[in-house]
């Protein structure tokens, strides 16, 4: 596919099929979309998985940044302080490809996503290290 990003998750056990990759490709322009319009957002959600980094917090890393988010006043779907499981799962792959250091922590499971890549987005280059 032209202008992807490869997925910094290596898919183990997700059956790539037409029906996987349409839904891969639907979820990728989503995440993209959502990516294009809200960089502060997506750096204040950096800046939360490395503060939890930090203080070691792991686990339950999607619940852990919906929480922060909604005390931090930070929205990340159009009705509040949520996650759906397909943006939180490309997020959390933009999120390793922006800073490398976070990925150990973001405790990615196959995705659709994974059979296509991410999409570009134009204020930054997640293609290449941060």
């Amino acid at each position: 596919m032209v202008g992807h990003i490869d997925s910094p998750h290596v898919r183990s056990t997700l059956v790539m099929s037409g029906q996987t990759v349409a839904a891969g490709m639907a979820q990728a322009r989503r995440a993209a979309e959502w990516m294009e319009g809200h960089e502060r957002e997506f750096m204040a959600l950096v800046g939360c998985c490395r503060d939890m980094r930090r203080r070691n917090k792991r686990g339950y890393m999607r619940d852990r940044a919906k929480i922060w988010c909604a005390d931090h006043g930070v929205s990340v779907e159009g009705d509040g302080f949520r996650f759906a499981n397909a943006l939180w799962a490309a997020l959390a792959r933009y999120i390793a490809l922006y800073d490398p250091a976070l990925h150990d922590m973001l405790e990615m499971h196959d995705s659709a996503i994974d059979c296509v890549g991410l999409l570009p987005v134009s204020w930054h280059d997640f293609g290449k290290a941060a």
